[in-house]
């Protein structure tokens, strides 16, 4: 989503934009076949940490056929730490903070300069860019964050092939098909598994677009791509609630068929709004509880507390929206009691959803800096790509004790819902799960593909964290 807005920003500046996705280039040689056609001026990466490798090799093969072209990374890891990025790759300029401005205002100066070979090497004078001045990195100050949302263009997908992006499964209970939506930006959060590096990237205020314009892209969305349900990519958009609630009350009024699911903190919700909330349109939310054990909560500094958690999913369940509990396991201070304390919280609050995933310390976050600092950062593993155990080193836990303990997690939330089933009571109570389940099973039927792989990963759920060995 990120591209394709800064994609919006460039069109809506003047500029040429082509935009690619690069996991769709079956190979090298069609990628090189792109370059040739189109011969940009500049070429703009976004990458994460995990994709290093492909990265240069996008940038060997550009230096190669367009050596004028200028090279400019941005994206999270580009924001993490610039600097390093000019020192790690063949890239020109560095763009960090949010791009939809910085992009488009390099752009311009580099066509008053003349293009790449006249700028190279000199002083830039636009915010929120890294470059090279000799053998010396300078990194200009951050781009201040654009307050008004309602400036920005809206994302390009008109560029992206979204024929391909709309095949995809969306997350249960999201009606096929689904697409994504960004209607906030900014986190106030303080957790270690993100920060500071999602406070470079958007900023600790949370700001809102307009409801209006949200409506209306909302109104394009289904009437161009057919689109039955919305998945609201934010970090915090249940934060203001006056805001959440105008969002509704505009959904309802203007009487817009759509459901959509957001992720959401504990502490950001409340019956009243939740109910709203399932009036118009909401079918889920995810909640990122991380833990059932109040001591690995405030190691993550979430700044929640357990019995919020069991608030928020109860309150979330009575409002007939599917309330999913998102986990994470062997975060420092894990222990075989603080998995047992989350095993405990699953029977007692009975998430609707899980998600259930090893902690990884992500490069440009505080766990990635303290873990090395402390000597359990896993050496070699910086280049994430497999997203599993064996990143940290927990004392008293082997990497096997935290897959089994994940699974005993996801084992006895698959209980539940078997138990369920047996009690008429708690099957009446929670009769909107399965209504979900089967409204979502049933939008997949024109898609016989995607509804074998999407009833294999939930039948299945919990396998893939079994032993290696």
């Amino acid at each position: 989503m990120g591209v394709a807005y800064v994609g919006g920003a460039l069109r809506k500046a003047g500029f040429d934009v082509h935009l690619r996705d690069g996991t769709f280039y079956r190979n090298w040689s069609e990628f090189e076949e792109d370059l040739k056609k189109i011969k940009p001026d500049a070429l703009g990466i976004s990458f994460t940490t995990s994709l290093e490798k492909q990265v240069n090799k996008y940038i060997s093969i550009t230096r190669k056929i367009l050596p004028d072209t200028a090279i400019i990374a941005g994206g999270a890891h580009s924001t993490a730490h610039p600097g390093s990025v000019l020192e790690d790759f063949d890239v020109d300029f560095v763009i960090h903070g949010e791009g939809e401005i910085a992009f488009p205002e390099l752009l311009t100066f580099l066509n008053e300069k003349g293009g790449r070979k006249n700028v190279i090497g000199k002083k830039i004078e636009v915010k929120g860019v890294a470059y090279r001045v000799g053998k010396k990195i300078e990194v200009n100050s951050q781009r201040p964050f654009v307050d008004n949302l309602d400036e920005l263009a809206w994302p390009a997908r008109d560029l992206l092939p979204m024929e391909k992006y709309l095949k995809n499964v969306p997350l249960m209970p999201l009606p096929y098909p689904s697409t994504g939506l960004l209607v906030s930006k900014g986190c106030f959060g303080n957790c270690i598994f993100c920060q500071p590096i999602l406070r470079k990237l958007s900023g600790s205020r949370n700001r809102y677009r307009g409801v209006e314009d949200v409506i209306k892209e909302i109104k394009y969305l289904i009437k161009t791509y057919k689109i039955k349900s919305l998945d609201i990519g934010n970090d915090e958009p249940t934060y203001d609630r006056n805001w959440m609630i105008s969002f509704c009350d505009a959904l309802i009024r203007e009487k817009i068929n759509i459901k959509w699911g957001l992720p959401s903190r504990v502490d950001t919700v409340d019956p009243e709004m939740l109910n709203k909330m399932g009036k118009a349109g909401c079918v889920y939310i995810a909640y990122g509880i991380e833990s059932g054990s109040q001591k690995m909560m405030d190691n993550l500094r979430k700044g929640t507390k357990v019995e919020q958690a069991e608030k928020a999913l109860k309150w979330t369940e009575e409002a007939g929206i599917l309330g999913r509990s998102n986990l994470m396991v062997g975060s420092m201070g894990e222990t075989k009691e603080t998995i047992q304390e989350t095993i405990n919280f699953i029977k007692r609050a009975k998430p609707d959803l899980i998600f259930c995933a090893a902690t990884i310390p992500l490069f440009g976050t505080d766990l990635y800096d303290i873990s090395k600092k402390e000597g359990i950062f896993v050496e070699g593993t910086d280049g994430i790509t497999d997203y599993d155990f064996g990143h940290l080193k927990i004392k008293d836990l082997s990497t096997d004790e935290l897959r089994a303990g994940l699974n005993r997690i996801v084992k006895t939330y698959k209980r539940n819902l078997v138990m369920f089933m047996l009690n008429p009571k708690m099957l009446f109570r929670k009769r909107h799960i399965y209504i979900r389940m089967f409204l979502y099973f049933f939008s997949l039927i024109n898609n016989r593909k995607g509804l074998v792989k999407v009833m294999d990963h939930y039948f299945n759920y919990g396998r893939h964290v079994k032993s290696k060995n």
